[in-house]
């Protein structure tokens, strides 16, 4: 071979050498995901979140936090499949905190495929020490917040609280056919009052027993599409004839 062919190949094999270096060195410093794939797409996020400051790893932290509580309170779903999931637009805020010099956005994401909808907060700064204990993270919302309506909603600090807390979420209660009233919802096993509200004008006979018995079953479906096990509690039944 002569010496400016061995040239030429010396130069290509060193280009060639210098950009495989290059893209395992871009490959190597790429921040990586941990997830693994568990996690739920935010459709609108970039787009609101767009020129401002972001935080990659705080992002698919909450990410991940969205994918495990969509599995908490749904069954056989692949939440990272979900493509409905859209922040609500008048509820999203993002401001630099000054005082504690860190970066905090809050809003409400909706999920019309399930009808939920979950409260997201996340923080992050230089100094992990100027955020909050529970500054990331996705919680339930209040039932004024709720545009699909309740679906008995779990998240952390539920499974702090127990069923106590949890409870007190939904109740007092208020149906045509009965009433729902905590007596002692901080003993071991929670006292509910269960009020039966049985009209005279809509039955033929004057033996209540049946509408009764049926208004229970449906106390107990109540306690069934909250998720709550009415083994747990004890329940006070009384009936009020009008």
């Amino acid at each position: 071979m002569d010496r400016k062919k061995q040239f030429t190949l010396t130069i290509l094999i060193t280009i060639v050498l210098i950009f495989v270096i290059f893209i395992s060195l871009i490959i190597l410093f790429i921040p990586k995901n941990p997830y693994n794939g568990e996690q739920a797409e935010i459709s609108n996020l970039n787009t609101l979140t767009k020129g401002k400051a972001q935080d990659s790893e705080t992002v698919n932290f909450i990410k991940h936090e969205l994918w495990k509580i969509l599995n908490k309170n749904n069954q056989n779903i692949q939440p990272e499949k979900i493509k409905d999931i859209t922040i609500r637009k008048e509820s999203f805020s993002q401001k630099y905190n000054q005082n504690r010099q860190r970066n905090e956005v809050d809003f409400i994401v909706d999920i019309k495929s399930l009808k939920q909808s979950y409260k997201v907060s996340y923080q992050w700064a230089i100094d992990p020490k100027n955020l909050d204990e529970y500054g990331i993270i996705i919680s339930c919302l209040p039932s004024k917040d709720l545009i699909y309506g309740n679906f008995a909603c779990k998240d952390f600090f539920t499974d702090l609280s127990g069923e106590q807390q949890y409870i007190s979420r939904f109740i007092p209660y208020n149906d045509v056919d009965f009433k729902l009233e905590g007596i002692d919802l901080n003993a071991k096993k929670p006292v509910i009052k269960a009020l039966i509200l049985i009209f005279r004008w809509e039955l033929d006979t004057e033996d209540y027993s049946a509408r009764e018995t049926e208004i229970k079953q449906s106390i107990y479906r109540w306690f069934q599409n909250h998720r709550l096990d009415i083994n747990n509690y004890e329940i006070i039944f009384e009936t009020e004839i009008n």
